[in-house]
């Protein structure tokens, strides 16, 4: 697992913190594979008008021995007040010849942050 946690720095930027990790120990990756892509996104839905913003981010990582460093992920998301801000991830196994998985079963997602403002 890649530990990381959400903020929310000001008023239209969600931020994913990803905690620095060694590869070989936070993922369990199938064989033939070389790194992983690890997508956030966030979505926004103002309630009062019905108006809709999303940003997606992507980060790479190798799969080796050494440590990746702590990233931070910003999503620039407008969100008014009485909107719901939804922060989505999901992690894509890279193999080998940079073939990335496709198949639901190998992406696994997950909801990492909901917000009400």
């Amino acid at each position: 697992m890649i530990t990381h946690f959400v903020t929310q720095p000001s008023a239209n930027l969600i931020e994913v913190h990803i905690l620095a990790f060694h590869p070989d120990d936070a993922i369990k990756a199938p064989s033939n594979t070389t790194g992983v892509e690890f997508i956030v996104t966030a979505a926004a839905c103002s309630l009062k008008t019905g108006s809709l913003h999303a940003a997606l981010r992507k980060a790479q990582f190798p799969l080796y021995h050494k440590l990746i460093g702590a990233q931070v992920l910003a999503l620039q998301v407008p969100a008014d007040q009485g909107a719901v801000v939804i922060t989505a991830a999901s992690v894509r196994y890279i193999q080998a010849g940079q073939k990335k998985s496709i198949s639901p079963g190998l992406m696994p997602a997950s909801i990492i942050d909901t917000r009400y403002f």
